[in-house]
């Protein structure tokens, strides 16, 4: 395929340049003076996001609220003893996935092995006096480089 190509391209280039026409060069010469002659108005495309944007901005700042400030702001209560009453009551470590990658180059230079396990760390936590409980579910991912030393 690749032979196919460079022999269309010699043929190519083996070719005369055909001449373009007079009337061709006319017309090119036309266009281009019609269109120096009509000027055209400049490309408001920035208005177009611009005036949207200037309106929602002073319709946000505008716009009567019905939520007042004190019904915003969280009731005051004894939250802090609540969540200080929970206590870690069990934890545990699932491994779900392993994987070898086999050697790798370090930066220096030397072979090492590199291993990539995937755990699920969970803790649950339970307030002895509601007896209510909070499970903590937080995925891990591991990898352990271990140099390879030839003796």
């Amino acid at each position: 395929m690749d032979e196919d190509l460079k022999k269309l391209e010699a043929e190519l280039a083996a070719m005369p340049l055909a001449e373009t026409s007079s009337r061709l060069h006319e017309g090119i010469k036309q266009q281009l003076d019609q269109d120096e002659l009509t000027e055209k108005p400049a490309n408001p495309g920035w208005l177009q996001w611009a005036l949207p944007l200037a309106a929602a901005l002073i319709i946000a700042i505008v716009w009567p609220r019905d939520l007042q400030p004190d019904r915003l702001a969280p009731e005051p209560s004894n939250e802090s003893s609540v969540v200080a009453d929970f206590k870690p009551i069990a934890s545990e470590e699932i491994l779900y996935a392993a994987h070898d990658d086999g050697v790798v180059q370090l930066a220096d230079g030397r072979l090492a092995r590199q291993t990539r396990r995937s755990y699920l760390d969970k803790v649950v936590w339970r307030n002895p006096e509601t007896n209510a409980s909070l499970t903590w579910s937080v995925p891990r991912d591991e990898v352990r480089v271990i140099p390879l030393s030839f003796q």
